[in-house]
């Protein structure tokens, strides 16, 4: 029989599952809540950046109470009045120092000879207190011309006396006048005030000054003389005068210096010149209306050999309408004076006097002999000298064939027929030519000059007797003539080229090669200059175009700067000063052409060629370089010569 199954049993194995799954049930709860809460809290116990904060370490600030910020606010407001007080104390306060007071002087820093310019003198009166007896006055530069001023000066023109100066009050004095003076000298205004401060008996005072330089006299002069005079000849003295575009002359004053040995024949200018020349009575010249570069010629003759050299001055000065003369320019040429009975003359390039020269230049000589004694002079030998490193005697050219030996050529009655005998007033010339040489760099350092005179000797002087000058192989000094004394200019040289392909091959231009009509073809031009000698100033190229090319930019330049000037369409390379230290200098730039039908079949010039010019600092002279039309051909470019002819398509 089957066993029964008690019903009891089975009720509390029920009650034991089901609380069983309650209890997971609420402890899956519980767990859930601790999550949550735990969620909660971290969100509140992290900082910014999401880490959890450290709670044992956590610092509890205290809220700030209503007497904290009560205090702070009154501390802030005291400091604020304090600041308030003492800022209204020193602005009406300010500068009761009785030496607060300025005194300055404004002007320009360069003006030109003879030029109107403004001296300003400012004052002010910075502190709180009037100035009273308050007396200001300008010492000016020695060469100083007054002309005006505002105020008008109480004295002299060069005080002024104010009554009363106000607490911060200020004020100028306005001077109108001219500096007559030499280039470059600096010229200096002082300027004083005394004052008495309101309430003081004490005098104070305060001083200023200004420096003005002369940047030019406006004028420019230059005096080409012979290092030496015959006795009893007639020499010349050429004097270059130019007014310059910031000239302020109208009308200055030469006085010509000199010892009783030297007399003076009279100042005559070229025909046409464009200046006036009026002796005055005590035999000075009024030089005016100069306009432009103008020469002059100074005649002279040294009466007899007193001594070895005689000096000839010259001062120009201006003339002010009171009378006074003010020099701005001086000079002294100093001059050996020659005693001889066969007078001679060395000419070089046809001048007498002291030239700079050129290297690789051609020097075209001629000595000039005349016997002015009183007998026959006969075997005359004469001797032409040239001190020099720098002749190419290679390229002597003398017709007369002379014994060369040395620096020196020398010619008897064999090589000149007229030498053999000489009479009174008998008068010949004897003429050769030699070139410059080249520059090279290892000459640097060297006497880039050259002395050129000539002496004489004779076997026989008659009727002279012991008076003979004759010794041997040596020259006596009184047989001398003039020496020219030449400078040789810096080495200044312009190279150009034309070019479509640079020197690396490389296209620079544009455009079909050669030119074809109607069609546009560019080109690049370069430029470049070579200087080591000497510094240059006022250093220009410029270039005229032909009218069918026209400027294509694309422009550079190592110094200064290229452009197009359209009137004259012409291109400028203005450089200005160039030193030595800058040896190479490099500019570029590009043309464009347009053949038209005419062109065609045809070889056409590009470019007309350059032309540089500069001073030579050291030598004075004007330098001229130029240099060669350029074609289509394009003579400096091989690569394009290789695919062209230069004729138009």
């Amino acid at each position: 029989m089957p066993k029964k199954k008690n019903k009891n049993n089975d009720d509390f194995e029920a009650d034991i599952i089901l609380n069983k799954e309650k209890r997971e049930r609420l402890l899956e709860e519980e767990g859930e809540r601790d999550e949550e809460i735990e969620e909660g809290l971290s969100e509140i116990y992290r900082d910014e950046s999401g880490e959890l904060i450290d709670v044992d370490k956590l610092n509890i600030k205290k809220k700030r109470g209503v007497i904290f910020w009560f205090m702070n606010i009154l501390i802030l407001g005291l400091i604020a009045v304090v600041l308030g007080l003492g800022i209204y104390y020193y602005i009406q306060n300010k500068g009761t120092d009785s030496t607060a007071v300025d005194l300055f002087a404004e002007s320009q820093e360069m003006v030109n000879a003879n030029e109107e310019f403004f001296y300003k003198l400012k004052y002010r009166n910075l502190s709180g207190i009037a100035l009273t007896d308050v007396y200001i006055k300008a010492n000016y530069p020695e060469n100083f011309i007054f002309i005006e001023s505002d105020p008008a000066a109480n004295e002299s023109n060069d005080v002024w006396k104010l009554a009363r100066i106000g607490p911060r009050q200020w004020g100028e004095i306005k001077i109108k006048g001219k500096i007559i003076g030499k280039s470059h000298e600096s010229n200096i205004l002082l300027a004083e005030m005394i004052y008495v401060p309101e309430n003081f008996s004490s005098e104070f005072k305060k001083e200023t000054s200004f420096q003005t330089t002369l940047k030019d006299t406006g004028v420019s002069i230059d005096i080409n003389y012979p290092t030496s005079a015959l006795v009893g000849e007639e020499n010349d003295i050429l004097m270059t005068l130019e007014a310059m575009e910031d000239n302020h002359f109208n009308e200055f004053e030469l006085e010509i210096i000199k010892g009783t040995n030297i007399r003076i024949l009279g100042l005559k200018a070229e025909e046409g010149a464009e200046l006036s020349l009026k002796e005055t009575e005590d035999a000075n010249w009024i030089i005016s209306e100069l306009k432009g570069e103008q020469e002059v010629e100074i005649g002279f003759r040294a009466l007899e050999k007193i001594d070895d050299e005689e000096t000839i001055g010259f001062k120009f000065s201006y003339l002010g309408e009171g009378g006074e003369k003010i020099v701005f320019h001086e000079e002294e040429v100093v001059l050996e004076i020659m005693k001889s009975d066969l007078n001679l003359t060395m000419i070089m390039n046809g001048s007498q006097n002291s030239e700079p020269v050129d290297f690789n230049e051609k020097l075209n000589y001629t000595i000039a002999y005349a016997n002015r004694g009183e007998a026959t002079m006969r075997d005359v030998v004469i001797m032409a000298a040239l001190e020099s490193d720098f002749l190419d005697w290679t390229t002597l050219d003398d017709e007369n064939k002379g014994r060369e030996k040395g620096n020196t050529i020398t010619w008897t009655k064999e090589e000149v027929a007229g030498l053999e005998e000489i009479d009174v007033g008998d008068e010949g010339e004897i003429d050769f030519s030699i070139n410059v040489s080249s520059f090279r760099e290892s000459d640097l350092g060297r006497d880039f000059v050259i002395r050129s005179y000539a002496q004489y000797d004779i076997g026989e002087l008659e009727k002279l007797g012991e008076t003979s000058t004759s010794s041997g192989e040596e020259f006596a000094e009184d047989n001398r003539s003039n020496t020219i004394v030449s400078p040789i200019n810096s080495d200044l040289s312009l190279e150009e080229s034309l070019r479509y392909f640079n020197e690396d091959n490389v296209p620079v231009g544009t455009g079909p090669l050669p030119p074809q009509v109607g069609e546009e073809t560019t080109f690049k031009v370069y430029w470049t200059l070579n200087n080591n000698l000497h510094e240059l100033t006022d250093v220009q190229v410029e270039m005229e175009l032909p009218e069918y090319i026209s400027w294509a930019e694309k422009n550079r330049t190592s110094v200064g700067s290229v452009s197009y000037e359209e009137d004259g369409h012409k291109i400028v390379w203005q450089i200005g000063r160039l030193p030595i230290t800058v040896y190479r200098s490099d500019a570029e730039f590009s043309l464009a052409f347009t053949p038209k039908e005419s062109d065609k079949n045809k070889v056409v010039v590009l470019t007309t060629g350059a032309e540089v010019v500069a001073k030579d600092a050291d030598t004075g002279d004007d330098i001229t370089r130029k240099t060669l039309p350029k074609t289509t051909k394009l003579e400096d470019d091989e690569i394009a010569s290789m695919s062209s002819d230069g004729r138009v398509r």
